[in-house]
């Protein structure tokens, strides 16, 4: 009698076809899960940022342009402009801004995603917030 040793040909294709195929659906939601958790990070930062740019505005009267003038240090790369908003690069293709001057009260604090990047979206509208406008390629979500 022969006694069959090792894997066929078909049944390695099999395998690797098989592996292929899960590895196609979960990559994607990998990779939304890393974008939404660098995200989720990026926001912890931006509510310590506007914390205390509130704070250096009630002691100074205006919102500081220079991040080093804050009580606190940013590990998020994050640009303010003082007289209108604060800035973080969250994750590939999304960042958070807060926007003081802006006249609607419920979308100054938002998340911009690339209007291509079908995660980025997914990411900012799974933060509960709206679409409220696309410009330049950028989708502007609100944060609440």
């Amino acid at each position: 009698m022969h006694k069959k040793r090792g894997f066929t040909l078909i049944e390695l294709l099999v395998v690797v076809l098989i592996i292929g195929i899960l590895a196609s659906v979960a990559l994607p939601q990998y990779q939304k899960a890393v974008m939404k958790s660098r995200t989720v990070n990026a926001r912890v930062s931006f509510s310590a940022l506007e914390k205390a740019q509130q704070e250096y505005y009630m002691a100074n009267g205006e919102y500081a342009a220079d991040l080093s003038a804050l009580s606190i240090q940013i590990p998020t790369p994050a640009v303010c402009n003082g007289n209108t908003y604060c800035s973080i690069s969250a994750a590939p293709g999304i960042r958070l801004e807060w926007v003081w001057k802006w006249p609607q009260e419920d979308e100054k604090h938002r998340c911009i995603a690339l209007e291509g990047s079908q995660t980025a979206n997914s990411v900012c509208a799974s933060f509960g917030g709206r679409k409220f406008r696309a410009e330049n390629g950028e989708n502007f979500y609100t944060i609440p």
